[in-house]
């Protein structure tokens, strides 16, 4: 990792290595991150997912239900999904 890098780079090159799939979301469910184990776990390509929302990517009652449970932890701070 050079030094010139700066904190946003190196969270992304974090997020690209990293073994687990991560994905992260905006607060309307939007995927803004899909890294490369997340693409294996879930069979999508980072560039078909990212701008989706996180529902495609989940079964039923889970899709119909998941819009609640991040609306109710951005009012709460409560983690329920």
């Amino acid at each position: 990792m050079s030094t010139s890098e700066g904190p946003q780079e190196r969270l992304e090159a974090i997020i690209e290595a990293a073994v687990f799939a991560i994905i992260s979301i905006r607060t309307d469910g939007t995927v803004e991150d899909f890294n490369p184990s997340a693409e294996k776990m879930f069979g999508h390509l980072a560039d078909e997912v990212i701008g989706q929302h996180l529902g495609m990517l989940m079964p039923e009652p889970f899709r119909s239900a998941h819009d609640g449970f991040v609306e109710n932890y951005l009012n709460t701070g409560e983690r329920k999904i």
